[in-house]
């Protein structure tokens, strides 16, 4: 009997022990199947199988309440998930896990000027949380192109997303352009003549404009040898303009606004009508314009002398004048075929002034002087420095550099052997 006693007792405490090691044996498997943690991101549902990487058991459930938990929010939270009566306690992070997204805006960037903030290569930004919007690189741009830049967008939480961006680059190469119909100005009005000037840039809203009157006198009615120029921001220069500013006396009758463009114009293109046609060269078109003022106007003292306008209109109307009638008509004359040409002020003045033209013909500047007096019969044209008289003396540093080389067209002046 105490045998039969014992042996039941063997078999109940291996029996207790057997089953024991099966809970315990149970219990590692179940824990070992929970993760100890995990991930998602805001708004994300929480479910069971964040916490297994296999499939979920039939028995496994939440011991806590996970509706209750606001998953739009940062959090850590502690768990507990019970599986075949084995609880396990894990933690669960929510945070943001989705990087920033935005619409490109591409961007045109002028060498020179601020070049555009990474925040504005992107817009409409979105994202749970701050981001911050920088650049991966910017290379040094000197000459225009076309390419792609990339910028970062950063949450708080470190998700990153790359966007390229298309630029254009620019580069101003233009020098500013200046404009202006006649220049002239008041006795004493120094400053009178520069509102007739405009300058334009491509680029540049304020263009600075220089104007080199250091041979003007502005106490003296005349005509005097003015250089205009302008530069824009980018370094961007205008060739030197040589023009001739004309000081206006208004006590003087003939310094009146007597004749209008437009009549003087109409006069004018009779004029060419007669003595110019289609298949002349710009040589060919000047000399004959200096030749028809030489032989069709007559000279004499008289006329306005502050007004090229009114000087050709008084030429092209009465057929007489002084040198700077002549002087006058053969610019406007000229200017109908845009040939480009400067008048040419005598200096020092001896006994009294005297005007001939700078005219622009094959690539240079050369004198020519339509004005007949004894010492020159015929028309002075195409002529260099060197094949002046005495009678043509100038102030040399206030015009264009002028042609060396004598020209087969020219006519006139000093023989040079």
């Amino acid at each position: 009997m105490k045998k039969r006693i014992a042996e039941i007792l063997i078999f109940t405490v291996i029996s207790l022990i057997f089953v024991a090691g099966c809970i315990f044996n149970n219990r590692e498997i179940v824990n070992d199947q929970i993760k100890d943690n995990a991930t998602i991101d805001l708004d994300s549902e929480i479910t069971l199988d964040l916490f297994y990487d296999e499939a979920v058991p039939y028995h496994a459930r939440f011991l806590t309440d996970v509706s209750s938990i606001d998953t739009s929010l940062p959090a850590t939270y502690k768990l507990a998930i019970n599986c075949d009566y084995v609880t396990k306690f894990v933690l669960l992070e929510i945070t943001d896990l989705t990087a920033p997204k935005a619409y490109i805006v591409p961007q045109t960037y002028l060498i020179g000027t601020e070049f555009p903030s990474a925040d504005e290569c992107v817009t409409d930004i979105i994202d749970k949380s701050k981001v911050t919007v920088e650049y991966e690189n910017v290379p040094e741009f000197n000459e225009a192109q076309t390419t792609e830049l990339s910028v970062a967008l950063t949450d708080e939480f470190g998700n990153e997303a790359s966007y390229s961006v298309p630029f254009k680059i620019l580069k101003d190469t233009t020098p500013p352009e200046i404009t202006y119909e006649n220049l002239t100005c008041k006795l004493g009005d120094k400053q009178g003549f520069i509102s007739l000037i405009s300058v334009t840039d491509d680029y540049d809203l304020n263009p600075v404009l220089e104007i080199d009157d250091s041979n003007v006198n502005y106490d003296v009615a005349g005509s005097y040898p003015v250089i205009l120029s302008a530069s824009d921001r980018f370094g961007n220069t205008s060739d030197d303009i040589y023009e001739t500013l004309i000081i206006l006396d208004e006590s003087d009758s003939t310094s009146a606004n007597a004749y209008s463009y437009e009549s003087v114009l109409a006069a004018a293109k009779q004029i060419c009508n007669e003595i110019i046609t289609d298949d002349m060269s710009d040589v060919d078109k000047a000399r004959a314009i200096l030749n028809w003022c030489h032989s069709n106007i007559k000279y004499k003292h008289k006329g306005p002398n502050n007004s090229v306008i009114d000087a050709a209109g008084f030429g092209f109307k009465y057929r007489q004048g002084d040198c700077y009638i002549f002087c006058s008509c053969v610019s406007f004359l000229l200017d109908m075929y845009d040939i480009p040409n400067i008048t040419v002020c005598r200096y020092p003045v001896k006994r009294t002034d005297h005007y001939w033209n700078l005219v622009y013909l094959e690539d240079q500047w050369w004198h020519c002087d339509s004005t007949p007096t004894s010492g020159h019969p015929t028309i002075y044209f195409m002529l260099t420095d060197e094949q002046l008289d005495s009678h043509h003396e100038f102030q040399h540093d206030a015009y264009p550099e002028r042609a060396t080389e004598i020209s087969p067209y020219s006519l006139g002046g000093i023989k040079i052997k």
